[in-house]
């Protein structure tokens, strides 16, 4: 397996689970957000405050193309999928959509996510359905996080990811 690339809404699990993942597989983990973070010298949330979503955006479409040819397990962002990089990068490897309810992500983000600050569980909802669209039309895998410990979700994912790379 020479890339796994994790997608899904905000608070899922991704960086999570994925530093799991890489640490059971023996190979890099990269998260996109750490990655735009070192590169402005600031948070994402600053980055969002001050800069704006548009600027951020092209942070991260910038990071995500110097990712193609890495081998790594990349926790991306909840909105990579809304950047023009990655398409290129998801044809790059396996991408699996980490899921969770809105409820749950309602109550994982508590502040901090100026993009979802203030949003009820039912705009929350609204939010993660239009995501979800793009989503799955990128993922290989998908997985509900909801009802499992990141531990479990990343021993889950590497026996799923096991089982679709037999098959070829």
């Amino acid at each position: 397996m020479d890339k796994i690339i994790l997608i899904g809404f905000a608070a899922t699990g991704k960086s999570t689970v994925g530093a799991l993942l890489a640490d059971k597989l023996t190979t890099e983990f990269i998260d996109v957000d750490h990655e735009i973070e070192s590169v402005a010298g600031k948070s994402v949330q600053r980055i969002l405050e001050q800069d704006g979503e548009q600027y951020f955006r092209s942070l991260e479409n910038h990071e995500l193309s110097k990712l193609t040819s890495k081998a790594a397990v990349i926790a991306c962002g909840g909105g990579s999928v809304l950047c023009d990089s990655f398409s290129q990068l998801a044809a790059t490897g396996r991408v699996v959509w980490l899921q969770a309810s809105a409820d749950i992500i309602h109550r994982r983000l508590n502040g901090g996510r100026p993009l979802f600050d203030g949003l009820t569980v039912s705009q929350l909802n609204a939010f993660i359905q239009q995501r979800s669209v793009l989503y799955g039309t990128y993922a290989d895998i998908a997985i509900a996080t909801d009802e499992f410990t990141p531990e479990q979700v990343a021993a889950q994912l590497l026996n799923m990811l096991k089982k679709v790379c037999n098959k070829r």
